[in-house]
């Protein structure tokens, strides 16, 4: 039987309707279709509750993603993070540094770039007497370390010798290395000029004494090379403090204290007769008395004003060193030689 556009029999189709499809259509009526699930503590009000909410309706397609796009997924590189560069910090690298591996940096670069000499000259601050006395003490002791182990006491033999001879070198230029920043005038700049020739005296007391406790050799040759060398560059030391001390007292009208000046004349005729007036000692005696004589004693252990005694005809002018005393009736020494340990300000 039919009614207009509606068929009715059991099997009949639905007609088609005419209104639009709402969303709420697509929504399967499970409440209808589930037991009695009015107690919402009940699991069965839960899980009613579950399927409602989390099936997609009919507007939603849903897919698997193929197996091939997931492990594409996760094997795809990211685009990499751009390193973050900074410069270095060349203070913080230097503070792990020691001194020869800063020295070797310096050098290198130096004679890589020669027109940087000057600037970093310009740069060093001044060695002061402080400064080279620590220098020089870490030399001495490692000369002295150097030697070869001897039972019977120190050997002076041509194989002891040819074991330090390179730290014996090393000693000697680093005395004449020193020496024109505090021998020569016009090292001091103008707010320096009154430190001389104080410290040029200081430095030159320093340098010879430590050349007196260099080791005396068997072979005079050795002698020569080391000692007598390096007392021939303190006696023109000395005679240019000398000279300049007698300019500065004469044509400037320079004055000093009497004790710094007989303190002076003190320490260089000690040195003059610890050489026998060799090695130009006895002409810095000389010039130093053309001014400040008047506080300079007259003699030291024989050495005389005017020069020194007939102990410089002495054909070993080394022999008489190493037991400390004069050649005039081997007097001692009056004024024992300081040590290079003695601070200097």
């Amino acid at each position: 039987m039919s009614w207009g556009n509606f068929e009715f029999g059991g099997n009949a189709p639905v007609a088609n309707n005419p209104r639009k499809r709402k969303p709420s259509d697509d929504q399967p009526n499970f409440p209808s279709a589930l037991p009695n699930t009015s107690n919402t503590n009940s699991p069965l009000s839960s899980m009613a509750n579950y399927v409602t909410l989390n099936t997609p309706t009919k507007r939603f397609k849903t897919a698997s993603l193929a197996a091939e796009s997931s492990q594409q997924l996760l094997i795809s590189p990211r685009p990499p993070t751009p390193p973050i560069t900074r410069p270095p910090a060349i203070d913080r690298v230097l503070d792990t540094l020691d001194k020869s591996q800063i020295i070797t940096i310096l050098t290198t670069l130096i004679q890589q770039h020669p027109t940087l000499s000057s600037t970093i000259a310009q740069m060093l601050p001044r060695p002061t007497l402080k400064t080279v006395s620590t220098v020089l003490s870490g030399l001495e002791k490692k000369l002295n370390d150097s030697f070869p182990f001897n039972k019977w006491g120190p050997d002076r033999s041509d194989y002891s010798f040819n074991r330090v001879r390179p730290i014996l070198i090393e000693v000697k230029d680093a005395i004449m290395h020193y020496m024109p920043y505090f021998i020569e005038p016009i090292s001091y700049t103008r707010e320096m000029a009154h430190e001389y020739p104080d410290h040029a005296f200081g430095f030159l007391q320093m340098a010879t004494t430590l050349a007196h406790r260099l080791p005396l050799w068997q072979n005079a040759s050795h002698n020569d090379e080391t000692r007598g060398d390096l007392y021939i560059v303190l006696g023109r030391g000395w005679n240019t403090t000398c000279t300049e001390l007698v300019r500065r007292v004469k044509e400037e009208g320079k004055m000093y204290t009497t004790s710094m000046v007989a303190e002076w004349g003190q320490n260089l005729l000690t040195h003059a007769e610890h050489v026998g007036g060799r090695f130009g000692f006895a002409e810095a005696v000389d010039t130093f008395r053309a001014s400040c004589g008047w506080m300079t004693p007259e003699s030291v252990g024989g050495l005389v004003s005017g020069g020194a005694t007939s102990s410089n005809n002495n054909t070993q002018p080394y022999a008489w060193m190493a037991s400390g005393y004069s050649t005039v009736n081997n007097p001692p020494l009056h004024h024992p030689l300081p040590s290079l340990q003695r601070e200097y300000r």
